[in-house]
């Protein structure tokens, strides 16, 4: 997924890269069992997910879904090498069946680079071995890309089509034995495990009841949560919002994520705050704040990062003006998007934050709802996340589009995975996920979702689908010049809403 510098600022406190251009390192090892989208849609107790896999706008969002997953299943077999049309054909064929059925398995990282894979589909297919067929080709084909591989091998047991990528490692009924083994937890949907070396373990499972789609999940660290400090909220954030993330702890939380803390550099927050606002137009009302010891140093590095990437250097990716104010200090970005993003350093009492907003900024007058002040009063909560999950996808796609237009492409909705999002997001309702600390190396996450998703993750999920817009004809020409200067700030005075717990 393309992560524009301007959104990333939010997203690297939240783990990803400022930069935009990395990834983090791929798992050791993947778990999954899963039910199936006919499932899905099939289960009463979250009406809005069965809804979100019945639209119209789903069916057409499948083909590039299924062209996506099927490209990091290559990516992970192979350790990154190139795709072929004739080997992503073959990979494609293979995921409409792993979506729509029960399915579970396996992925286990090789000393030898790349990825191999157990994986058992629910059901015998009737296509005459076609399925097989399709795997045979797509593993030989990863093997011959990454240049070694046992032979692939397939079998049918107790009703499941059971298929390994290296017969020497496991055959197929080893495989299936040790598939069959696992307990599922009880109810669960789907259910997940993935293990990064030395860093993080995360375990979860989604059931619907009660009219929502509930995930439960353990977090285990490599390293240890030292303390939990005391929320320092940002005095900008208050009523009316539409969503709100507080994320604390976050140096040691990172101890565990050393791939986030090598991006980050000198940019490391104590704690991260993200929130939006309502209002029209819809740019420009998504805000974030993130404590720290030195933001004037941090608006510095940020402009370091960010000038090559602009005019007038010699290769820029973007366009619009970028400039640097180090009296307040203050970066803005103008002249290529319709607002005008704004990083800068503030000072609240003796605290110091690095923020990012629009300019003009709306400042609200009224404090959080009490109910929000609340759910954070809790001694161990490290992770709170509440949003009106239709406004929040809103806010998360426009923002999204921000790099499209820096690099002078098209803000486009009629691609297929964007349609799915704008038709169900308004029906999603409030979302709620919260993280707490058990022991200092485990964190039980539990979220109420409608759809399952957060905005942010819809919106990601979008975007990752749908291939990038197409450039735009002609292109303004644009030179480094002075960024727009602030307006005065507005005023809002809109009553709180409540907030819930999952």
């Amino acid at each position: 997924m393309r992560i524009h510098p301007v959104v990333s600022l939010g997203l690297l406190t939240l783990g990803l890269a400022l930069s935009g251009c990395s990834r983090p390192d791929a798992p050791s090892d993947f778990q999954w069992r899963f039910a199936g989208t006919t499932a899905l849609k099939a289960q009463t107790n979250a009406p809005v997910l069965a809804e979100a896999l019945r639209v119209p706008q789903a069916n057409a969002a499948l083909g590039p879904l299924a062209a996506r997953l099927a490209e990091t299943w290559w990516q992970l077999g192979t350790g990154g090498k190139p795709l072929s049309s004739q080997d992503l054909a073959a990979g494609i064929a293979l995921i409409p069946d792993l979506l729509s059925s029960e399915s579970t398995g396996e992925f286990h990282t090789q000393a030898t680079g790349g990825m191999e894979f157990v994986v058992a589909i629910h059901g015998v297919l009737n296509d005459g071995g076609a399925w097989e067929k399709q795997w045979a080709a797509w593993v030989q084909a990863m093997h011959a890309a990454r240049g070694g591989g046992g032979a692939p091998g397939t079998a049918r047991l107790d009703g499941w089509l059971v298929a390994v990528s290296d017969s020497s490692q496991t055959t197929p009924q080893k495989a299936w034995k040790a598939l069959a083994a696992r307990k599922a937890a009880p109810g669960a949907l789907a259910e997940f495990e993935v293990k990064y070396p030395g860093q993080v373990a995360l375990q979860a499972a989604m059931t619907c009841r009660e009219g929502a789609a509930r995930w439960t999940a353990t977090a285990r660290l490599a390293q240890p949560v030292t303390a939990i400090p005391a929320w320092e909220l940002p005095g900008a954030i208050g009523e009316p919002i539409v969503f709100f993330t507080g994320i604390r702890s976050v140096p040691s939380l990172l101890q565990s994520l050393p791939w986030a803390r090598s991006f980050a550099g000198k940019i490391v927050p104590k704690q991260v705050f993200a929130w939006g606002q309502p209002g029209l137009p819809d740019w420009g009302h998504t805000y974030f704040a993130a404590l720290m010891d030195a933001p004037v140093a941090a608006v510095t590095e940020l402009n370091r990062r960010f000038a090559p990437l602009f005019p007038p250097s010699e290769s820029p990716r973007f366009r619009g003006l970028l400039h640097f104010d180090e009296t307040i200090p203050r970066i803005t970005i103008s002249a290529s998007v319709p607002v005008v993003p704004s990083f800068e350093a503030q000072k609240q009492g003796d605290r110091g934050y690095l923020t990012f907003g629009f300019l003009p900024a709306f400042r609200p007058t009224n404090s959080l709802a009490p109910e929000m002040l609340a759910q954070l009063n809790r001694t161990n909560l490290v992770y709170y996340d509440w949003e009106f999950t239709a406004a929040a996808a809103q806010h998360w796609h426009l923002l999204g589009q921000i790099e499209d237009l820096m690099e002078g492409r098209h803000a486009v909705t009629s691609t297929p995975a964007t349609q799915w999002l704008l038709a169900v997001a308004p029906k999603a309702g409030e979302t709620v996920t919260e993280g707490l600390l058990v022991d200092s190396k485990t964190i039980a996450l539990r979220r109420k979702a409608p759809v399952g998703l957060s905005g942010l993750e819809l919106a990601a999920l979008a975007r990752w689908i749908d291939p990038p817009p197409p450039m735009r004809r002609v292109l303004p020409s644009s030179t480094n010049a002075a960024g727009s200067k602030a307006v005065a700030p507005a005023a809002r005075t809109n009553a709180p809403a409540a907030k819930k717990k999952p």
